[in-house]
């Protein structure tokens, strides 16, 4: 449940830069397994995310990347 802040650098022509907001989702470690079917490491669940970076994410990654 912890929270983050996130900033990322996107792949896009522009290289623009998002910031989100979001918390830690599950964690799987050697000691415990949260997520059976998941790798060692944490999920992140992004909780806030601004119109703007939305706007560039989707831009980068949506469907058709429009």
């Amino acid at each position: 449940g912890e929270c983050l802040l996130m900033r990322f650098m996107l792949p896009d022509a522009d290289r623009n830069v998002v910031e989100l907001k979001g918390r830690i989702a599950w964690i799987n470690s050697e000691q415990q397994i949260i997520k059976p079917d998941y790798p060692l490491g944490y999920g992140i669940e992004f909780v806030e995310i601004a119109e703007p970076a939305g706007i560039l994410l989707r831009r980068c990654f949506g469907p058709q990347h429009t």
